[in-house]
């Protein structure tokens, strides 16, 4: 009875006060944009302690208004000003998520992204033909629009390609099925976008989600490694070598302008940047937007994505090499990539073994020392920064165990490219 009475008593304060607010029945509906998981919050009408607890728990912060402020305002809108949610902001970008038998990772990565601080304005995923839940699972989040290709195309760049003529927003971000972003993501990319008008796309950071087996802190170690490092340095010059394809904003006219993704290799995100620095567009790096990444838990299905890495990369190689080696720049971090990955796996250990020969401990010792701490010095400085110092500790040892099996699929991919002139273009998986 005292329920239904003050329910009556706030619709005629409502029409006293104008006629602004809308009126309410026995419950009160929040505006789903400002819920964080996209739906609906209907609750009886509590005394305020328990609706703003209720509130909290759903993600919505509770309003602060002074006494001063709550005692200028006329009734209707007290009420109104004191329970309503904070209004979040719609991006002006598409998302695109290609997924092919992602039923195990697709609902967190939807989860993350229907609870950012800036609401994209449409999210696709593009349903590769999979087998599985996938599709349904996307389905069961409101404001995603899942898209089937009518086969699978077996390849990445063929389906967000599939997406593009839905995409009519200003930004395009393509992330893998896998990614997990941190809150505000979406917003930092956009505003970094915005301020940065001489690039055509910007990736961000990636860190693994997990970091428990031996595969997972090598990764670990070679992302804190490469970003901070080598990507850094390549974003001061202009010319970063890759933008990932698992976390990347294009401009949504540059991107259709070059006739969206590339398709003949498996490193379409590599292509892409390098077909941007061929017409003249620049390529930025967001070095303070995290995203998270399910990296290969063994052996088996790291193999499956270093070879995909490194037989992409040759493909491109391949493709590009001449109108590559007249961008300055980026023709001498690809240069020096090369070198590293072809004598650098070749003579390090041969140095090694003749030092160990000739008994020369003492150069052995220094050699040994130097390498250690160069390969160590960027991994510590930013887990510093990220205040992981005692996790990437646990993880060095891993790294220098494992990298050099690295090494050896860079020849695979070297030899099956340039020598044997064969390579796949099926995109296989690097998690289950």
């Amino acid at each position: 009875m005292l329920h239904t009475a003050f329910v009556k008593f706030y619709n005629f304060l409502a029409k006293l006060g104008g006629g602004d607010r809308p009126a309410i029945s026995s419950s009160v509906v929040i505006n789903k944009s400002s819920m964080m998981n996209h739906s609906e919050l209907t609750t009886s009408l509590l005394p305020h302690k328990a609706l703003n607890q209720k509130m909290r728990s759903s993600g919505i912060q509770q309003a602060s208004l002074t006494v001063s402020e709550f005692s200028e305002l006329s009734p209707s809108e007290s009420y109104w000003k004191a329970f309503r949610p904070p209004i979040r902001r719609f991006a002006p970008v598409t998302i695109v998520i290609p997924a092919y038998n992602e039923q195990s990772v697709i609902g967190a990565s939807l989860s993350s992204l229907v609870q950012q601080t800036q609401i994209p304005e449409t999210i696709l995923v593009v349903d590769d033909c999979s087998s599985d839940y996938t599709g349904k699972i996307a389905r069961a989040f409101q404001n995603v629009t899942v898209l089937r290709t009518p086969k699978n195309s077996r390849s990445k760049g063929h389906a967000l390609n599939y997406a593009l003529p839905y995409i009519e927003s200003k930004y395009t971000l393509t992330i893998d099925a896998d990614m997990t972003l941190e809150p505000n993501a979406i917003e930092k990319m956009i505003e970094f976008m915005e301020s940065s008008p001489q690039f055509a796309a910007t990736s961000g950071f990636v860190i693994p989600k997990t970091i428990n087996t031996t595969w997972e802190r090598t990764r670990f170690i070679e992302y804190l490694f490469s970003f901070p490092f080598y990507k850094r340095t390549q974003n001061m010059f202009g010319r970063v070598v890759i933008c990932p394809g698992c976390f990347t904003i294009y401009k949504t006219n540059r991107l259709k302008s070059i006739g969206g993704f590339p398709t003949e290799t498996l490193a379409e995100d590599m292509e892409l940047t390098w077909l941007f620095y061929e017409i003249g567009e620049g390529v930025g790096f967001n070095e303070n937007v995290f995203c998270y990444a399910t990296e290969p838990g063994d052996i088996h299905l790291m193999t499956k994505q270093l070879k995909r890495w490194n037989t992409g990369f040759c493909q491109v190689l391949k493709r590009h090499w001449r109108r590559m080696s007249k961008t300055p720049v980026l023709r001498e971090f690809v240069f020096a990539g090369l070198v590293d990955a072809l004598i650098g796996a070749i003579v390090y250990p041969l140095l090694l073994i003749s030092l160990i020969i000739t008994g020369h401990l003492s150069s052995l010792t220094l050699f040994v020392a130097l390498d250690i701490g160069l390969a160590s010095a960027p991994p510590i400085w930013k887990g510093y920064k990220l205040k992981s110092l005692r996790k990437v500790a646990k993880c060095l040892p891993s790294y220098f165990l494992v990298r050099f099996f690295n090494s050896y699929w860079f020849y695979y991919g070297f030899i099956s490219v340039f020598v044997l002139k064969k390579g796949s273009k099926t995109f296989e998986k690097g998690h289950n």
